[in-house]
């Protein structure tokens, strides 16, 4: 016989869930006002920043909560119930960024690109889709070419979740040598200091209006040898 699924949250689970309702609570008050502007946008992520809900599954040392993933599932339906925009970058900040980096990233890639983001200061983003492949690795045409100085990076990306306010992102691309093979690689990246990128067109959501999809485009961006995920 099958044993019955239990759905019975724990006492650090249920701690969690209180903490963000009542954050999303003071948060709903003033829904209309934080939808109207940007700025104060920005300071509720601080402020879920500032309560490690921007960061709840990654370890303490890297500046996150060290939760586990239904503490962070909680807290997010909480936020998006009262913040939808706050909550849609939440969620993608953790599931297309923080995790990555917290499952495969170096330890030095985690004190550089991940604790920045787990503040609600920074924002990172995952940037994979293009025009002529879609989310598929094998047919990106985006280059990331070992030189001297570490990786030499080229191409466009679409369709970049919440990369009009990235200052971090995880960039798929085909690396290796200059006349050899390369492969699907994942490269982590400050966005804000890459000389050579740059946001392009910027698509509204029909649905969440923070939650916008930003066009990237990188030509010749120089990064160092550490640039490689993992």
């Amino acid at each position: 016989a099958c044993s019955k699924l239990d759905f019975t949250v724990t006492e650090n689970q249920e701690a969690v869930r209180i903490l963000a309702r009542r954050f999303a609570e003071e948060v709903k008050s003033r829904h209309e006002e934080l939808e109207a502007k940007q700025d104060l946008l920005r300071e509720t992520l601080q402020r879920l920043g500032e309560l490690k809900m921007m960061g709840m599954i990654v370890p303490e040392a890297y500046g996150g909560a060290g939760k586990d993933r239904v503490s962070h599932v909680l807290c997010l339906i909480e936020v998006a119930q009262a913040f939808p925009r706050a909550g849609a970058i939440m969620a993608a900040n953790h599931a297309f960024y923080c995790f990555p980096l917290t499952a495969y990233g170096s330890h030095e890639q985690k004190n550089i690109y991940l604790q920045p983001c787990t503040t609600g200061i920074k924002i990172g983003c995952y940037a994979f889709a293009e025009d002529e492949a879609g989310p598929e690795p094998s047919h990106v045409h985006t280059k990331a070419v070992k030189n001297s100085r570490g990786w030499l990076i080229n191409g466009r990306k679409r369709f970049v979740g919440q990369g009009h306010i990235a200052s971090y992102g995880i960039v798929l691309s085909l690396a290796g040598e200059e006349r050899g093979d390369r492969k699907p690689s994942s490269i982590v990246m400050s966005l804000e200091k890459s000389e050579g990128f740059e946001v392009g067109r910027i698509e509204e959501s029909l649905d969440i209006l923070a939650f916008r999809n930003a066009e990237m485009m990188f030509e010749s961006v120089q990064l160092p040898q550490d640039a490689l995920l993992g």
